[in-house]
């Protein structure tokens, strides 16, 4: 999985609150296990009942898991014919998502494990080689994207409970969109882009009426990039002026942004907030590479900690406790995280 981080903000081109300087967050990290001791493990999204989900294997053989709320790893199974499968999202009854390939790099799948116990792969969009899942809402449907390998083109898209993908609306003056996340009560969030011109990126939000909403865009930047959003519509995600480095901010439902990277002298990235407000995301740290934080709804800054050897976290997930996931590393060299407030 690569980091779709930017590279580039000013100071004082967002309407931003007064950030403290960080602190050390009163919170527990606990390595998630995976199926074996040799294991290599990621931890992609947690609901508000604290199960986690995520991938747990070895180069040759990926599977989709859950983690209990103590800790406990399931295997979700699949198709027996896919070799890498991933789960990438889960909603508060306990759907899960995740895509599964027959070997790395192959066209994906988009699977949906029901209450029940089954599976169902859903159907794939008519044009694109590849579809990928980052969100399941209350109702089951399924939010992603995809993708055609032969010439980039990108669409954001929704499943509906029998399987059948809709792509989501294109905002007038772009050609392309990207997902990042959605949340419970049908908000979704991505990215529309022109295809020539990538550098122009635009954070969107798809609501729950059928509208889009072209996220602020404050004066000096040159893009911006939406991860996540919660039930009352606030986004995360970071904007990208053109000079500077890349800045978290939290796009709030009056239309107002947070500055949420005001005090970092170097790249941030909000990564995921839950329902009231807090964000979870990274820092650029010169000694571990990026660092996981967690902004207050009031915008401060707080460190989480890390365990002896990590590097290269990518903080995924927040339920309403507060409770957090994530992981470090890159493939294969992978470990989950719970941090615990």
């Amino acid at each position: 999985m690569t980091r779709r981080l930017g590279t580039v903000v000013a100071a004082a081109v967002l309407t931003a609150l007064a950030v403290a300087a960080p602190a050390q967050a009163e919170s527990t990290v606990t390595v998630l296990k995976g199926l074996t001791p040799k294991s290599f493990n990621i931890a992609n999204a947690i609901n508000d009942a604290g199960t986690a989900v995520g991938r747990s294997g070895t180069q040759g053989h990926v599977r989709a898991v859950k983690w209990n709320p103590d800790g406990a790893i399931t295997d979700l199974g699949g198709p027996a014919d896919l070799e890498y499968l991933e789960a990438t999202a889960i909603n508060n009854a306990g759907v899960i998502v995740g895509i599964g390939e027959r070997t790395l790099g192959d066209p994906a799948r988009v699977i949906r494990y029901d209450l029940d116990g089954t599976y169902r792969i859903l159907g794939q969009m008519t044009g694109y080689s590849h579809v990928y899942s980052m969100g399941v809402d209350d109702e089951g449907l399924v939010y992603g994207e995809a993708w055609e390998s032969s010439n980039g083109k990108r669409r954001a898209l929704r499943w509906d409970l029998n399987g059948v993908p809709a792509a989501l609306t294109v905002p007038a003056g772009y050609t392309q969109t990207s997902l990042g996340g959605a949340s419970g009560n049908g908000f979704a969030v991505g990215n529309a882009f022109n295809l020539v011109a990538q550098s122009d990126n635009r954070a969107v939000r798809w609501n729950p009426d059928g509208t889009i909403t072209l996220l602020p865009l404050p004066s000096g930047t040159k893009r911006s990039i939406a991860r996540s959003v919660n039930r009352h519509g606030a986004v995360t995600g970071f904007v990208e002026p053109v000079t500077g480095h890349s800045r978290a901010v939290r796009w709030n439902p009056d239309g107002t942004i947070t500055d949420l990277g005001a005090s970092v002298q170097v790249q941030s990235d909000g990564s995921a907030i839950n329902d009231s407000g807090v964000v979870l995301g990274t820092v650029q740290d010169a000694d571990i590479g990026f660092r996981p934080v967690r902004w207050s709804a009031t915008g401060e800054m707080t460190e989480l900690p890390v365990v002896d050897g990590g590097w290269e976290y990518q903080p995924s997930g927040i339920n309403s406790d507060g409770v957090m996931v994530g992981h470090d590393g890159s493939w294969p060299d992978e470990w989950a995280y719970r941090w615990t407030p």
